[in-house]
């Protein structure tokens, strides 16, 4: 009788002890998931900050080794510029370029309309049309530039990408053109020799500013020569 009394004693604290036990083990395993959930995400965050650094570095590096010249600024000063805007503006290097006003190589007369897209590029996910603009190089050489202005974030701070492509020889070939179907034209409509000439010699000037064209006849005596088209000389 004194053994079932301590069956009947010890049963109840069995059944609690093992409860108990259970209940240590499944927080055990509770714990262990939690940790080892904890290592899976600071695993997972390691490997994007990892592949972020590595996504940034390739992006640099395909800005850097374009052909398109790529600028950067904030509030409207230069930050970044890569080789290709460098040889673009006429610089040497980089430094010569950052701090500088983004339009301070626009001519005076499209200040305006630049002024308009720069303000309209600070609004976030702004992505600009290309735009065509004459921009004054370092040397005071004049250009004709495609650019398009795109709002970015650049080292953790909102900034506007401009690219920059040199169209000069696209916009004199063009010019040439319009030239063409003018004197063509004009021979088709008959117009009197001396006003063809002049209009052929006011094309080639208006191409090439820093010239002074004319055209010469041979007098009939084949002694003398005239001026039959001169527009810009005396």
């Amino acid at each position: 009788s004194y053994g079932l009394a301590a069956k009947e004693v010890f049963a109840p604290w069995r059944e609690s002890a093992l409860r108990d036990l259970l209940l240590l083990l499944l927080a055990l395993l509770s714990l262990g998931g939690g940790a080892r959930a904890l290592l899976r995400h600071d695993r997972r965050r390691r490997i994007a900050e990892l592949t972020l650094v590595e996504s940034q570095e390739s992006y640099r590096e395909l800005v850097e080794s374009s052909p398109i010249g790529i600028a950067v600024h904030r509030e409207g000063t230069i930050v970044f510029v890569n080789p290709a805007a460098v040889t673009l503006l006429g610089a040497t290097t980089a430094q010569e370029l950052i701090g500088q006003s983004a339009t301070s190589f626009i001519e005076p007369d499209g200040h305006s309309s630049e002024f308009s897209r720069l303000k309209a590029a600070d609004s976030a996910g702004f992505n600009g049309l290309l735009a065509e603009e004459r921009f004054v190089r370092l040397d005071g050489s004049v250009i004709d530039v495609e650019v398009q202005n795109t709002s970015i974030q650049f080292e953790g701070a909102s900034a506007v990408r401009v690219s920059l492509r040199d169209i000069t020889e696209r916009k004199r070939a063009e010019l040439r053109q319009q030239h063409q179907q003018t004197v063509l034209q004009m021979l088709t409509n008959k117009m009197p020799v001396a006003s063809i000439l002049e209009t052929i010699v006011r094309d080639v000037e208006a191409a090439k500013p820093a010239l002074f064209c004319s055209i010469l006849l041979l007098e009939p005596d084949g002694q003398h020569l005239r001026h039959i088209a001169a527009p810009r000389l005396p």
